[in-house]
């Protein structure tokens, strides 16, 4: 029978069923393993938060649902929507620091264009992974309403005809 993290070992069958036993085992060890990792996540999450206290650089605001029982939330929702890409993540140096990266841009004076440099910085397959999951395709991540910071350029703003064969060759 075949583990799911273990090998096939050669019952004679030919065949590489799974094992009910084994596949439970290994489906426990999975649950127990993310539900570490989501409280080491959110422990993370609110230290950072803690560190800079009241009227810090990284206050949270309750409304980003980054409070104690709003990360409850995200991570219920992060362990049964996203289960494999958050396993991902936790695992994965880059996208856990990038987690951590963003977590330190709440309230900071360009929040957004904070968040943007961490995604520059630590930006992976994981991290896109993780967060088309978490942010685009089961929104367990809330996200700030557009407050017109970046507006859409009219159409006389925008060229309306572009050669990319300009970018091509030597600039120097």
């Amino acid at each position: 029978a075949r583990s799911i993290l273990g090998s096939a070992a050669d019952d004679g069958s030919g065949s590489d069923s799974i094992d009910a036993g084994t596949y439970n085992a290994d489906n426990a060890l999975l649950s127990r393993v993310g539900k570490t990792a989501a409280a080491a996540l959110l422990a993370l999450t609110l230290s950072f938060n803690t560190l800079a206290g009241p009227g810090g650089m990284s206050t949270v605001q309750p409304a980003l649902a980054t409070d104690a029982s709003g990360s409850k939330q995200i991570v219920g929702c992060l362990l049964k929507q996203c289960s494999v890409p958050f396993a991902k993540c936790i695992t994965n140096p880059k996208c856990l620091a990038n987690v951590i990266c963003i977590n330190t841009c709440n309230n900071a004076a360009d929040e957004t264009g904070c968040q943007i440099k961490c995604g520059d910085i630590f930006e992976n397959e994981v991290v896109g992974e993780f967060n088309k999951c978490a942010v685009s395709d089961m929104s367990c991540v809330p996200q700030k309403q557009d407050d017109g910071s970046y507006p859409l350029p009219t159409k006389d703003q925008v060229v309306s005809k572009f050669d990319t064969k300009l970018w091509n060759g030597r600039w120097y």
